[in-house]
């Protein structure tokens, strides 16, 4: 069977109905839009004795497992391989050849031999490498022709790569942090009932192409000490290089009692602050496709949102399913957790709401800068 492709785990997810490939004319080409199911792969190897059909306008039913790849944002001089499935529905066994042509072929590049055998019922993985050299989009195509064709039909199939070169690297830089099996732990010490203690969390953009950052606070459930996160601003885009101070204010609610403390000996887990982190040309690109089209799970994480210092960027036009497999490939989550030491005794809030920088929830917008 083919190995799977690294960036795609939920292609079959949002796949169109099975149908077969049309082929049109040389001058007419359309790329392929079909998919099919997933199945075992059981082709002939090009050197095998039986010869292969001569083929015409209609003896090359084809069907694709994908409508085209997408490898999402790749590091410079790194490699990244993706594969297609193809499945021959002819009745006869016909010889293929594929290549890779057209705009930036040269940062695209087959893996394996490049022609290959296929009897009627019979599939392939072909497998194509993206190395970019540029911080750029990259695009080019996979064309798959008959090797035998007969005089003036003009068959020929081709399916849409796309790539960006550079990647988008989110990091904290806090140094009063400690890592857990679940993530980084920040401590807040002891915490009244009334009482607002504040968390500033810097991220920065380590990598070269702009990133978006996504701040969610949740509330720990399990905690003996109910707790109010919030955080600003909570939707912010950073250029490569570039940094930007999170304010996160936790306020312990009325009626909360003490509790055990946590395994990390800082107190009782308040909150989880999930920074959802990625590529914001990706993230972009989703806001052009239609709403049906967008996993509720990513709609409710409110990434479709305008965020702060956001710069529009045109995305590149591709089939719905392949935009939005590279945004979730590329897609990252740092997960905080706050913890504190539960008392009785109620305080004064410790931190006075700053007018210049309140705190806000996560249903309401980050104001502009």
């Amino acid at each position: 069977a083919p190995a799977p492709a690294p960036a795609y785990t939920q292609a079959h997810a949002h796949a169109a109905p099975t149908h077969a490939l049309q082929h049109v004319p040389a001058s007419a080409e359309s790329s392929p839009t079909s998919t099919m199911p997933a199945s075992s792969v059981t082709a002939t190897p090009s050197s095998s004795t039986p010869s292969p059909a001569v083929v015409t306008a209609a003896t090359l039913p084809l069907l694709c497992s994908r409508p085209g790849l997408h490898f999402g944002c790749a590091a410079l001089g790194a490699r990244v391989d993706q594969s297609v499935t193809l499945q021959s529905r002819g009745t006869a066994q016909v010889c293929l050849r594929a290549t890779i042509e057209g705009g930036d072929h040269d940062r695209f590049s087959l893996i394996g031999s490049n022609e290959f055998l296929l009897g009627s019922g019979e599939e392939i993985a072909v497998r194509v490498a993206f190395t970019p050299n540029a911080v750029a989009l990259s695009s080019s195509e996979l064309v798959l022709r008959p090797a035998h064709v007969a005089p003036g039909a003009a068959v020929r199939f081709r399916i849409p790569l796309l790539g960006f070169g550079g990647r988008a690297r989110v990091s904290l830089q806090q140094a009063d942090q400690h890592l857990q099996p679940d993530g980084w732990r920040v401590g807040l010490g002891a915490l009244g009932v009334g009482e607002t203690r504040r968390v500033e969390l810097t991220v920065r953009n380590d990598g070269d192409r702009a990133a978006f950052v996504r701040g969610l606070c949740v509330e720990h459930g399990r905690a003996a000490l109910r707790s109010r996160p919030s955080i600003y601003p909570d939707a912010l885009v950073l250029v490569p290089g570039g940094s930007h101070r999170l304010l996160v204010d936790i306020t312990a609610a009325a009626g909360a009692t003490p509790a055990a403390h946590s395994d990390a000996g800082q107190g009782t887990l308040l909150a989880m602050l999930n920074i959802c982190t990625g590529d914001d040309v990706l993230r972009q690109g989703l806001r052009a496709l239609a709403p049906s089209a967008v996993p509720a799970s990513i709609q409710q994480l409110g990434l479709l949102e305008y965020f702060q210092d956001e710069v529009s960027a045109a995305a590149p036009v591709t089939h719905a399913s392949v935009a939005v497999d590279a945004f979730k490939a590329n897609l990252s989550i740092l997960r905080i957790g706050v913890e504190g030491t539960p008392t009785l005794a109620s305080a004064s809030p410790a931190v006075p709401h700053n007018p210049a920088a309140p705190a806000q929830p996560l249903s309401a917008p980050a104001p502009a800068p």
